[in-house]
């Protein structure tokens, strides 16, 4: 388990791409910053999660190294990807 640099896109309402993201092969959840996925993912699903104040959830495709699939996204303001 680590942290590797690679290519990812995220797909909501639109894309995000990433030319090189640090990604922890043994994390759960995604985390990027809310002022990216708040204008750019959209999600159709109600999740009730208690994060912490102004943490929210989202749902978007990811590809990374050529593999796609969902992914649950916690946004909060002033998080770093």
């Amino acid at each position: 388990m680590g942290h590797v640099l690679v290519k990812a896109k995220f797909r909501g309402r639109e894309e995000v791409v990433y030319d090189e993201i640090p990604v922890d092969t043994g994390t759960t959840l995604t985390v990027l910053p809310l002022e990216v996925v708040d204008k750019l993912i959209e999600t159709s699903f109600a999740v009730e999660l208690k994060l912490g104040d102004g943490r929210k959830v989202y749902v978007a495709e990811a590809e990374i190294e050529g593999r796609k699939g969902p992914v649950r996204i916690v946004a909060f303001k002033g998080a770093t990807q």
